[in-house]
Formats: C-alpha cells, sequence, structure tokens
C-alpha cells in the first residue's frame, strides 16, 4: 500500500489528539443521526414496511439507500475537519477536487466484470430463480436505483475508505512504511470489520466477503490516491445486487464459500483493470 493518501493532513504533535477527537465525532454523529432517522420512520409509521423481509419488498432498499448518506456524510465530513483538519476535496482525494471519470470507468468496468461474473455463476450454478417479480413497476425501481445507489455508495467510501481509516492511522503508532505499512493495513483491517459488521455480516462467508471487498477499496484508494475507484466499484456491485433483488431474482448460489470467491474475483478484477486503465489513460486520474 502507498500511504501518501492516508497520511495527508495526519501530522502534528497533536495528531492523536486530534484524530481522537475525530473519531468521537464521528461516532456521536452517526448514532445522532441514526437516532433521528429512526425516531422519524416510527413516526411516520412506517416501520413495519422498513422492516418487511417479504421477498421483492422494495420499502427496505429504498429506506437504506436514502438513510446511509443521511446518517453517515456529514459524521464523516465533520470528523474529517475537527480530526484531520482536511476539507471535504481532501478527504476524496490527494488532488483536492472529485474526479468523475475515474469513478465512471470503475463503475461501467464493475458492471461489466459483475456481470461476466453473473453469467458464469448461472453457468456454474444453474438458471437464476424467479421468486417476486415486480412487472411494470421493475423499470422504475432500476431508475430509483440508478440514481440512489451511486450517492450511497459514495457516502460509504467517503466514511470507511477515507475519514475512518485517516483518523485510525493518526491514531495508531506510525510503523517504518515501505511497501508494508503496518499501521495502514491495521487500520484498514479495523475500518473494513467495522464496514462489514454494520451491513449485518456477523460472522461467516458473509462477513468475510463485505471484508475483503473493504480492504479491495481501501488499496485501490491508497494507490490511486482517493476513493472514486472504490466508490465506483462499489456502486455497479451494488447495482446489479439490487437490480436481481428489487425485481426478486436471485442466483442458486447467492451465499457461502462461492459467492464470496465470485465477490473477491469481482472486486478483485474490477480494480486490476482500473489500475491498469489509470497508467494508460493518465486523464482519468489527472
Amino acid at each position: 500500500m502507498n500511504s501518501a493518501f492516508y497520511d495527508a493532513g495526519c501530522h502534528g504533535r497533536l495528531r492523536r489528539r486530534r484524530a481522537l477527537a475525530g473519531l468521537l465525532v464521528f461516532v456521536l454523529c452517526v448514532l445522532v443521526m441514526a437516532a433521528v432517522v429512526i425516531v422519524v420512520v416510527v413516526a411516520s409509521g412506517q416501520a413495519e414496511r422498513v422492516l418487511s423481509t417479504a421477498p421483492g419488498a422494495l420499502a427496505p432498499v429504498y429506506f437504506g439507500l436514502v438513510s446511509v448518506p443521511v446518517i453517515i456524510a456529514p459524521g464523516a465530513l465533520l470528523a474529517g475537519r475537527v480530526g484531520l483538519r482536511q476539507s471535504p476535496a481532501e478527504l476524496v482525494s490527494n488532488r483536492r477536487r472529485f474526479r468523475p471519470r475515474l469513478q465512471l470507468a470503475a463503475a461501467a468496468v464493475g458492471l461489466a466484470v459483475g456481470t461476466a461474473g453473473t453469467a458464469a455463476g448461472v453457468v456454474v450454478s444453474g438458471p437464476l430463480v424467479e421468486s417476486a417479480p415486480l412487472g411494470t413497476s421493475a423499470g422504475i425501481a432500476i431508475l430509483a436505483l440508478l440514481l440512489l445507489v451511486p450517492v450511497q455508495t459514495f457516502a460509504e467510501e467517503l466514511a470507511f475508505r477515507s475519514v475512518l481509516v485517516k483518523l485510525l492511522v493518526a491514531v495508531l503508532p506510525s510503523s517504518s512504511g515501505g511497501r508494508f505499512p503496518v499501521h495502514l493495513w491495521v487500520a484498514s483491517v479495523l475500518s473494513a470489520a467495522l464496514f462489514a459488521a454494520i451491513h449485518g455480516a456477523i460472522g461467516g462467508w458473509l462477513f468475510a466477503g463485505h471484508l475483503v471487498a473493504a480492504l479491495v477499496w481501501t488499496w485501490a484508494a491508497s494507490r490511486l490516491g482517493g476513493i472514486e475507484a472504490g466508490a465506483g466499484a462499489h456502486a455497479a456491485g451494488n447495482l446489479l445486487l439490487l437490480t436481481l433483488l428489487v425485481t426478486g431474482v436471485t442466483l442458486p448460489a447467492s451465499h457461502g464459500p462461492a459467492a464470496f470467491a465470485t465477490l473477491l474475483l469481482t472486486d478483485a478484477t474490477t480494480i486490476a483493470i482500473v489500475l491498469l486503465l489509470a497508467r494508460r489513460l493518465p486523464r482519468l486520474t489527472g
């Protein structure tokens, strides 16, 4: 890993105190915003719909897509300012600006690789299973996903692949650096574990899948100096997954080691191709 992106703004005698304050702000903001969202849902009488587990139920999907940025983004931005003294642009990339071409390229590659992976899963595991088709509403549902997923995934990348890792790097004792900066790897694993846990992946192959995906996206951020590639790949994966979900279609082998292997290969292949494109096409990262 290259620690330049994660070390930026983390130097100085007071870095650990500031970073600890930033971590506290992050946790408090997330808890407060989560409480507000819960109160609003309960007060509006929508709790039963949001908690529905019926096949093809859209309320939980849309609630997650809308509430995640509302809950996470404010805490991440404020924590970045308090603990790192960094602006939103600095939290996104070393270039101090958002690079949309890099995110779009990663999303396009991710969709292509993910579609190929789904097709391979059909060949290996059998045909797709249709459990709760939406009929004519499927198009509207997919359009909503196209609008909401990029915002949701960017907020998660900002929080877990930028702010949280940077704060942990600032708090942990610095290692000697080189090609294996131990403090960065430890911070990355801690952030990835929390990311997996909040997705309900406590233990098993599902946890391992989220953990590895988060580590791959963190590695991409360290190599490319920003979170755009991870945000694009993350968005592509969520779009494919949620499109199958809202249309009531699932792969026969959607859990267990087969699903973990598919996720690992998809994410690793996507990021590898994006890194190659970034090297061949400097305008993607310029």
